[in-house]
């Protein structure tokens, strides 16, 4: 669940944690490691242990959405610039 010079926790741990965790706040961005995507339209995936989150690209909201069972929330189809974008 870390890299392996252990320097940098994996999605797994974050999800993990966003589960096994209701003491501390968990906010996690999976995937944030793919820095080169391909398509201006991208999924985003968020692991939280919080009710709701909301997603921002470039300063501007994609919305709100509640957390579902798995502790997981999935923006689909946000469409992202060509170069390097905020999230």
């Amino acid at each position: 669940m870390v890299t392996f010079d252990r320097k940098e926790r994996k999605d797994a741990f974050w999800f993990y944690k966003a589960n096994w965790n209701q003491e501390d706040p968990v906010l996690h961005l999976a995937e944030k490691r793919n820095l080169y995507r391909k398509s201006p339209y991208q999924d985003f995936m968020v692991f939280t242990n919080q009710e709701e989150a909301e997603l921002f690209v470039n300063g501007k909201s994609q919305g709100r959405k509640k957390a579902d069972p798995y502790h997981t929330i999935r923006w689909e189809n946000v469409e992202i610039f060509s170069g390097e974008n905020l999230i």
